[in-house]
C-alpha cells in the first residue's frame, strides 16, 4: 500500500452507508441510468394539472368556534367545499368538542340530504367518530342518521351503512338493539316490494350474528335466512347463502346440522339457477371451517365432488378454484375423499382450463394451495401430487408461489421424496432469471435442509455456498446471513469452521451495509456453537476469536464497524470483558465518525441497561465518544 493509500484508508468517509448507494455501485453505467430515468419517471407531475389542484384546494378552519360556524351552514357551502369538510368531519368534531357533539345531528342531516359522493364520505365518517364519541352521543346522533340512511334507495349506501349499524350495536344492550334497529331492519326483510331492503336486512342479520343472542339467533334469524332462501328474486337467495356461514359460526353444531346443513344442501341442487348453486360453492370453505368433522369428512366432501362435475362451467371453474382450501378443511379428519385428490391432480388439465377465462386462474388457485394439499395427504399420495407439482412449476407465473412454499412441501411429503423430486425443483428456482423466485427459494432455505439427515445436510450446504457469491444479489446475501443462526444448530464443528464461518467473515465484509451488520451479528452464533469441551472445537474457537477481534484493529473503517455490531451480540458471552471489551473501548476513539456513530448507538441500545451498564470502561467510553463533540454522537446518548 502506498503512502497516499495508507493516508486516505482512515480519512473520515462521507455518511453513503445504506443500501441504494451500494446497490448502485454494483451497476454498470447503462444500469445506472435506466434506474435513474424509471425514477424520474416515477417522481414526475403534470404541470397542466397544478392549476386544477389549486383551485380544487380548500382551507379548513382549525379554530374551534369557526370551524364549528361552518359546519353549521355545510349545505350553504359550494361542492369541494362541502366535500373537504365531509372528509374531515370527524376531526371536526372531536376538534370542537361538546358544542359539535350536540348539534351533531343538525351538521349530519345536512350532509344525509346532499349528493351520493357525500352520503358515501360521511358513512366513512360515522366509522371513524364511532370509536370516539361516548355511546350516549352515538344513540342520540349517529344511530338515527344511519337508520335514516340505510333505507335510502342506493344500494351500494345502504350497504355500507349497515356495517356501521352493526358496529354500533356492539355497544347497546339487548333491548336497545330490538328498539332502535331490529323493528326496522325485519320490516326491510319483509318488504316485498323492494328485494335491496331484503338483501340490506340479511346482510346486516350476518353482521349481527356473533354479537346476537343465540336463542334469537337460532329460532328468528336462521328462520329468515332459511325463508329468504324461498324468495322469488335469485339476489335475495343468492344474499341468503353469502351471508349464511356468519350463521354457521355462532349457532350450536346440533342446529347447524338440523337446520342450516339440510337447507345448505338443497339450495346447492337447485336446478334451477346456477347463480345458486356457484353461491353455494362460495361459501362452502367457510362453511367447512366451522361444521363438525363428520360433516366435512362426509356430506361436504360428497358435496364438493358433485360442484366439481357439475352441468355448468362456471359452476365448475369456481369449485376447482376453491378445491385445494376446502381439502385444508380435512385436515383433522380421519378419511379423506380419494375423488377430491383424484379432481386436484387434473386442475390443470385442458378440459379444466377451459371453464375459466384465463388459464392462468386455476395455476393461480392450484399453486396457492398446493402446499395444504400435500399437509393432508402427505407421503401416502405424494407420487400422484408430483406430476401436477412438475406441471406447475413449468408455469412462469406460480413459480415464486411454490418457490416460498417449497420447504413446507418439502416437510409433507418427507425427506426421501423431498431429496428423490424436490432437490432439483429447489435448484431450478434458485437459478431463475428472475430475482423475486431466487429469493423466495432462498427464504426459507434452512428449513428445507433440517428436514433432511446429516450426510443430505452437508451436501445442501453448498448450495448455502454457491448462492452468496453472486454480488448483484444482496437481498439473497442478507437473507443467507439472516439464517446463519439457523444453519449453525444442523452442522456438525467441523462444517461450521470449514463453511459457515468463511461465509460468514465474508459477508461481514460485503459491499452492502445490511449484509455486513446481518452477517456481524450472527457471530455470536457461530462462537456459542464451537464452544464446548471438545479439543477441536474448542481450537476452532480460540481461532474465531482471534478472527474477531482482527475485525477490531483493521486499518478498514467498514471492518471495524462490523466489531462493534458483533460486540452488540456479544455481550451476552461471559468471556465478552475479558475477550472484546478492550478492543470494543478502543472504537469510542476511533478516527472515523461512521464507527463512531455505529458504537454510541449499541452503548446507549446495548450497555447503558446491562449488566455492565456501571463497568467504569464502558462509562469511560461514554467520555470518550463525547469528548469527539459529534452532534450525531451526543443526541444519540442523551
Amino acid at each position: 500500500m502506498n503512502q497516499e493509500e495508507k493516508q486516505n484508508e482512515n480519512k473520515e468517509p462521507e455518511v453513503k452507508d445504506n443500501v441504494e448507494e451500494f446497490c448502485m455501485k454494483a451497476l454498470s453505467a447503462e444500469e445506472q441510468k435506466k434506474i435513474m430515468l424509471q425514477i424520474s419517471e416515477e417522481e414526475s407531475f403534470n404541470l397542466k394539472n397544478i392549476q386544477q389542484r389549486e383551485d380544487d384546494a380548500v382551507f379548513i378552519e382549525d379554530e374551534p368556534d369557526k370551524a364549528l360556524a361552518k359546519l353549521l351552514t355545510i349545505n350553504q357551502q359550494n361542492f369541494q367545499e362541502r366535500q373537504a369538510y365531509a372528509r374531515h368531519l370527524s376531526e371536526l368534531i372531536i376538534l370542537v368538542g361538546d358544542d359539535a357533539q350536540q348539534q351533531l345531528t343538525q351538521i349530519i342531516n345536512q350532509l344525509i340530504s346532499d349528493s351520493d359522493e357525500i352520503k358515501k364520505i360521511l358513512i366513512h365518517q360515522l366509522n371513524l367518530l364511532i370509536d370516539h364519541l361516548d355511546v350516549s352521543i352515538i344513540k342520540q346522533h349517529l344511530l338515527p342518521a344511519s337508520m335514516q340512511l340505510i333505507k335510502y334507495h342506493n344500494f351500494d349506501i345502504q350497504s355500507d351503512v349497515q356495517k356501521q349499524i352493526s358496529r354500533i350495536a356492539q355497544k347497546l344492550t339487548n333491548e336497545e338493539i330490538n328498539e332502535l334497529i331490529l323493528n326496522d331492519l325485519i320490516l326491510m326483510a319483509h318488504d316485498e316490494s323492494n328485494e335491496e331492503n331484503k338483501m340490506v336486512a340479511l346482510q346486516f342479520f350476518g353482521s349481527y350474528a356473533h354479537i346476537a343472542n343465540q336463542q334469537f339467533l337460532e329460532s328468528f334469524i336462521s328462520i329468515e335466512f332459511i325463508n329468504a332462501g324461498e324468495d322469488i328474486s335469485v339476489r335475495v337467495r343468492k344474499e341468503s347463502l353469502q351471508q349464511l356461514p356468519h350463521i354457521a359460526k355462532s349457532v350450536r353444531p346440533e342446529f347447524f346440522v338440523t337446520k342450516l346443513l339440510p337447507y345448505y344442501l338443497q339450495k346447492s341442487e337447485d336446478k334451477s339457477s346456477w347463480h345458486i348453486r356457484k353461491a353455494c360453492v362460495e361459501i362452502i370453505v367457510k362453511l367447512a371451517q366451522v361444521a363438525p368433522k363428520q360433516v366435512r369428512q362426509n356430506e361436504l366432501s360428497n358435496k364438493m365432488v358433485d360442484f366439481l362435475k357439475d352441468s355448468n362451467k362456471w359452476v365448475k371453474a369456481s369449485a376447482f378454484s376453491l378445491l385445494g382450501l376446502f381439502i385444508h378443511t380435512l385436515q383433522d379428519c380421519n378419511q379423506k375423499n380419494e375423488q377430491l385428490l383424484n379432481e386436484y391432480c387434473r386442475s390443470i388439465n385442458k378440459d379444466v382450463c377451459e371453464y375459466f377465462s384465463s388459464d392462468q386462474e386455476i395455476y393461480d388457485a392450484c399453486a396457492a394451495t398446493f402446499h395444504y394439499v400435500v399437509e393432508i395427504y402427505g407421503q401416502e399420495k405424494w407420487p400422484n401430487l408430483l406430476k401436477l407439482l412438475q406441471n406447475l412449476v413449468k408455469n412462469k407465473g406460480v413459480r415464486k408461489m411454490l418457490a416460498e412454499n417449497l420447504y413446507v412441501i418439502a416437510k409433507s411429503c418427507g425427506p426421501r421424496y423431498a431429496e428423490k423430486d424436490l432437490v432439483i425443483i429447489l435448484d431450478s428456482f434458485l437459478k431463475d432469471l428472475n430475482d423475486e423466485v431466487k429469493y423466495a427459494a432462498a427464504q426459507h432455505l434452512w428449513e428445507f435442509i433440517k428436514i433432511f439427515d446429516e450426510e443430505k445436510r452437508d451436501n445442501l450446504l453448498d448450495v448455502v455456498l454457491i448462492i452468496q457469491r453472486d454480488q448483484k444479489k444482496w437481498r439473497i446475501r442478507h437473507l443467507i446471513a439472516k439464517q446463519i443462526k439457523h444453519l449453525v444448530p444442523l452442522y456438525s464443528v467441523d462444517n461450521i469452521f470449514q463453511i459457515i464461518v468463511p461465509i460468514t467473515l465474508k459477508l461481514c465484509n460485503d459491499i452492502v451495509a445490511v449484509v455486513r451488520k446481518q452477517a456481524a451479528k450472527e457471530m455470536h452464533s457461530i462462537l456459542q456453537s464451537l464452544n464446548t469441551e471438545d479439543e477441536t472445537s474448542q481450537i476452532y474457537y480460540q481461532c474465531l476469536i482471534e478472527n474477531i477481534k482482527a475485525y477490531g484493529i483493521s486499518h478498514r473503517f467498514n471492518q471495524r464497524q462490523a466489531f462493534a455490531y458483533m460486540c452488540s451480540k456479544l455481550i451476552t458471552l461471559k468471556e465478552f470483558e475479558s475477550t472484546f471489551l478492550e478492543q470494543f473501548l478502543s472504537l469510542s476513539l476511533d478516527p472515523v465518525k461512521n464507527v463512531r456513530i455505529t458504537v454510541a448507538l449499541i452503548v446507549q441500545k446495548r450497555f447503558k441497561q446491562g449488566h455492565l451498564k456501571d463497568n467504569q470502561k464502558i462509562l469511560q467510553m461514554i467520555e470518550n465518544l463525547k469528548s469527539h463533540k459529534d452532534r450525531e454522537v451526543l443526541k444519540i446518548l442523551d
